[in-house]
């Protein structure tokens, strides 16, 4: 006799295939508890047999000694004078010369004044007092891109963080009024 396999009953064959994929689950979860459980009490077998056959004993009291450095390197400096190189001299942070003085951060240097106004928007968006120095050097024209001025070190580092997370290269200028 043949059959038509084209009308079998197609409900019978999902339900067969959902519970084997429950069983598989449930076998496999009771296995992976049962392995963690064995596993779990080897090791609490193992380290219960650590501590109960070594004794412990009483680690030894260190004693901890000042040793007493005599530096003399301080002797030596007020003998001996390194030669400044004159216009090289930072002004004393106390100094007149130090408070006028204010750091600037120089962002790029570019022949083309569209190139540096192009920067100098850049930076203006960030938040940054920006302008453009213009120089000649060697019969060419270059346009600095300028940040600041900045009166402490602190505000200068602060903007130069900014813009170093910013992917924006600077080199730090003092500048004297």
């Amino acid at each position: 006799m043949s059959r038509d396999f084209a009308k079998r009953n197609n409900k019978n064959i999902a339900l067969a295939r959902s519970q084997g994929k429950v069983l598989t689950f449930v076998i496999g979860f009771i296995a992976g508890t049962l392995t963690t459980f064995m596993f779990y009490a080897w090791q609490q077998k193992g380290s219960s047999e650590t501590l109960t056959q070594a004794p412990l004993k009483p680690e030894p009291e260190i004693r901890l000694e000042k040793e007493i450095m005599n530096f003399t390197f301080h002797d030596l400096f007020p003998t001996d004078e390194v030669q400044t190189i004159a216009g090289y001299e930072q002004p004393s942070p106390g100094s007149a010369a130090a408070e006028a003085s204010s750091f600037l951060l120089q962002t790029g240097s570019f022949q083309s004044s569209r190139d540096a106004d192009a920067r100098r928007a850049e930076i203006l968006l960030l938040g940054l007092d920006a302008f453009i120095q213009s120089k000649e050097i060697n019969g060419t024209n270059w346009h600095r891109v300028m940040v600041g001025p900045f009166s402490s070190r602190q505000s200068l580092s602060r903007a130069q963080d900014l813009l170093a997370r910013n992917q924006f290269e600077a080199m730090p200028r003092r500048s004297t009024p």
